[in-house]
Formats: structure tokens, sequence, C-alpha cells
């Protein structure tokens, strides 16, 4: 599964339950191989949440066959800024970006989190990968609109 491609089709479900929905968060697993490489061009799931009016949240599972499943909760979602629908640098440019700007890191965990969360000084959503450096795991975040690459806070 490519990322875009999946956000699409869920992206078109959500609009069509309800078009005020903002987007909040897309969670993704990227599929490993056995030597712990990942590839970011094939996604194993995938999360997406939206708010909906009235203080409910929307979510959006999709599994390995491609199967999209439909949550909505009672609540509202409380941990990120809304980010645009239209999402232009994907996962596998992000990824990409990343590896171009030569942090030094151990290895990637094939989790990764495109949201704008609810921090002073953070301007923009951004793709959060999770990486190791001397045996602890950090996050190293790729603007999506600046493509700025970073150690995340």
């Amino acid at each position: 599964m490519r990322m875009l491609e999946v956000f699409e089709k869920v992206l078109a479900q959500a609009m069509e339950k309800e078009p005020r929905a903002w987007l909040y968060e897309v969670q993704s697993v990227m599929k490993a191989t056995d030597d712990g490489k990942v590839h970011p061009e094939d996604l194993y799931q995938m999360k997406v949440v939206f708010g909906m009016p009235v203080n409910h949240t929307l979510i959006y599972e999709v599994d390995s066959d491609g199967k999209i499943t439909e949550k909505i909760l009672d609540e509202p979602w409380l941990e990120d800024h809304p980010i645009p629908h239209r999402i232009e640098n994907g996962l596998e440019a992000a990824f990409e970006r990343m590896m171009q700007a030569n942090l030094l890191h151990d290895g990637i965990y094939p989790e990764v989190v495109l949201r704008h969360p609810l921090h002073p000084g953070i301007i923009e959503p951004a793709y959060y990968f999770g990486v190791e450096v001397r045996g602890k795991r950090e996050h190293i975040s790729v603007g999506l609109f600046s493509v700025d690459v970073k150690f995340a806070k």
C-alpha cells in the first residue's frame, strides 16, 4: 500500500461521512525486512484521525490487506492542530529527505506519524520517524511544507 493512495481513499470516505471533518493525524507502519530495513513505499497498516463537529472524532484504520474500518468516538481529539487535507509531500519523499540529511542514527523504526502537535514552537505539520540513537529511541521530523529535517522536540 502506498501512503498517498490509501490516504486519498480514506479522505474520500471521511468527506462523504462528514464534509466538515478536519484532519488531525496519519499514523503508518512501514513494512520492514528481516535485516531491519524499512520500506516507505510499502505500508503495513494505517490509522487516520479526523475531527468532527460537536466534539466527535472519526478514526479510520487500514489493515495489511487494505480493508478500511471506521470508528466514531464521542469525544474530541485534543493532541494536535488540524492539518490540510491536501498532502503534497508523501511519505516516500519525506523518508528520502530524512535519509539525505544524514543525521546520525543506528536504525529506523517502522512507525511514522504525520501530525502537527500542540507544542509551542512547532509551526508546521511534519512526518515523525522513530530512530535509534546510541540505544535510545529518538524522533526525526521532516516538515510537510518546508521539508526541513531535524531531531524532534
